[in-house]
């Protein structure tokens, strides 16, 4: 989450203007934050990972990964897997 303590700072989500994803565990203590802060950034998904806590990319790498994968492959945010070359002959 952003640091609110700085002095001269403000956090601005509605001015984020790219494809936002927020990955959180249901049972991460700032769980509930994470559905105020989607509603605040502009066409923001939300994606919970189930019984996974605050590092729930280390609890859950298997679904992380998938819920991240798909987010950047429906932005175009993921690159295509690579064909092995073809030699002619």
């Amino acid at each position: 989450m952003m640091d609110e303590g700085v002095s001269g700072t403000e956090p601005n989500p509605e001015r984020i203007a790219c494809p936002t994803v927020i990955l959180t565990g249901s049972e991460d203590s700032a769980h509930q934050r994470a559905f105020a802060l989607k509603a605040r950034i502009p066409n923001c998904e939300l994606k919970v990972l189930p019984g996974a806590g605050h590092a729930c990319q280390m609890e859950q790498p298997w679904l992380f990964d998938r819920f991240l994968i798909e987010f950047l492959t429906r932005h175009g945010l993921f690159p295509a897997a690579s064909k092995p070359a073809i030699a002619m002959v």
